[in-house]
């Protein structure tokens, strides 16, 4: 497909093609269809490129004259050795979704708050253990991800990512989430399972638009009675915890369609229990079980 780009992008492009050791092509979609994945080339409108990807194409940096595509508003840079986001990207003033999944970044810049048009943005896959406190200056963020990158702490400032809807913090080393997670008012679907949290904090209760809840295979040995709170709840895993008992107020929890409770050390279950499990299968709720919490359950 012939490109007809202006000087500025088209001088660009080509920096980035000496860079990989190849012409970029020039496709209709960089998007390939029904798998969702990034075909190597890049979009143009009214001679502007307004898309980019980079995948796959073993990549440790890229030129400083990156921050001259002005227009440009996709960039996925995926199964690459980037080990920084470069400076340059964090000058993109239309930039809407960035992804670096899968690279080897170990730090992310303070300079990040630039992009102040971003909606989504995945470092999933890297080994970035610390996220600056000015990611909490994404004010248009509605989709986080980062999931396996040996997180061990998320910063207070998440907390004013009000726009967010989805948080992926899965397979990671948090030890505990902020409290100011509570003050997210748009998340709809939080992910945080596979980490160490022995417990999560009492203002999760605040997130009345929370609708999926995956916190399996964590430490914890309780739930704070806020949970009873999230009234849009559908999906909610404990599965593979410690747990002993569920506060009283899990029995408020009327939407959900799946619920796990397996791989825990229940002793005991709140009063009105059986009542409530029986009302959400009746519901079409999927309840998963161990053998032995469906036997004690049945006293409640």
């Amino acid at each position: 497909m012939e490109s007809s780009l202006e000087d500025n992008d088209a001088n660009v492009i080509a920096d980035l093609e000496n860079l990989v050791g190849m012409k970029i092509p020039k496709l209709r979609s960089i998007k390939a269809g029904i798998t969702g994945l990034y075909s190597f080339g890049f979009e143009e409108e009214e001679h502007q490129v307004i898309a980019l990807s980079l995948r796959g194409r073993n990549i440790s940096s890229l030129p400083s004259s990156i921050h001259k595509l002005k227009h440009l508003q996709r960039l996925y840079l995926r199964d690459n050795e980037l080990r920084t986001i470069p400076e340059g990207v964090c000058k993109l003033p239309n930039l809407l979704d960035l992804d670096v999944f899968n690279n080897k970044i170990e730090s992310i810049p303070d300079s990040i708050e630039q992009l102040q048009k971003l909606e989504r943005f995945d470092l999933s896959r890297n080994f970035t253990s610390q996220i600056p406190d000015t990611i909490g200056n994404l004010r248009n963020l509605k989709r986080l991800g980062l999931m396996d990158v040996q997180l061990e702490l998320l910063p207070d400032s998440i907390g004013k990512l009000k726009n967010l809807w989805d948080l992926a913090v899965f397979i990671n080393k948090l030890d505990t989430l902020p409290d100011s997670i509570g003050e997210m008012s748009g998340l709809i679907r939080l992910a945080a399972h596979k980490n160490n949290l022995s417990e999560i904090p009492d203002t999760i209760g605040s997130l009345s638009t929370l609708k999926e809840l995956y916190l399996a295979d964590n430490k914890m040995t309780l739930l704070p009675n806020s949970i009873g709170q999230l009234k849009e709840l559908v999906s909610l895993r404990l599965d593979g915890n410690q747990l002993t008992t569920l506060p009283d107020s899990i029995t408020n929890l009327s939407h959900i369609k799946g619920l796990n409770l397996t791989r825990n050390k229940f002793t005991s279950f709140p009063v009105g229990m059986k009542r409530w499990i029986e009302r959400l299968e009746k519901g079409g709720c999927r309840v998963r079980m161990d053998k032995k919490q469906k036997q004690r359950r049945t006293t409640r």
